[in-house]
């Protein structure tokens, strides 16, 4: 059974790779709504190891409130991106804004550059959690000769 349909541990991948998440966080230029110059998105993945799901979320703020969280995206990486994409709007915005922005997050996400970087964060990601895991199994371990 997959994880996801019952417990998915998402972690922001900006926790474990500061360094890496500041010079790659993807920003967008949203020139359509007034007040908001561009979105930042965030990355968070499912690092349940037995699982395969490939699932991450995007959480969407302001370059001029980045306080706010003004959506959250849900995808897959082994799926077709279009269908596999899932916004929903955390912060009131008029509908006009709204559609500016789901068109900016779904051109982003159609990009394979950006679809390359996410899958090898999230790679990363998993490697970082599997060490973290298996560290103190390796400490432990007694080699006899």
């Amino acid at each position: 059974m997959d994880c996801c349909l019952i417990y998915m541990p998402m972690q922001f991948f900006h926790d474990h790779f500061p360094d890496i998440s500041r010079d790659e966080t993807k920003t967008i230029p949203i020139t359509a709504v007034p007040g908001m110059p561009a979105i930042a998105l965030f990355e968070y993945y499912c690092t349940e190891l037995a699982c395969g799901c490939q699932s991450g979320k995007l959480g969407v703020v302001s370059i001029a409130k980045p306080k706010t969280v003004l959506a959250s995206v849900s995808f897959s990486l082994t799926a077709h991106i279009d269908s596999s994409v899932d916004i929903e709007f955390t912060s009131p915005m008029m509908d006009r804004e709204k559609k500016k922005i789901s068109q900016a997050l779904l051109r982003a996400l159609r990009d394979k550059r950006y679809q390359n970087l996410l899958a090898e964060h999230r790679l990363l990601l998993r490697a970082r959690i599997f060490d973290l895991v298996t560290e103190p199994m390796r400490k432990n371990t007694v080699l006899y000769h």
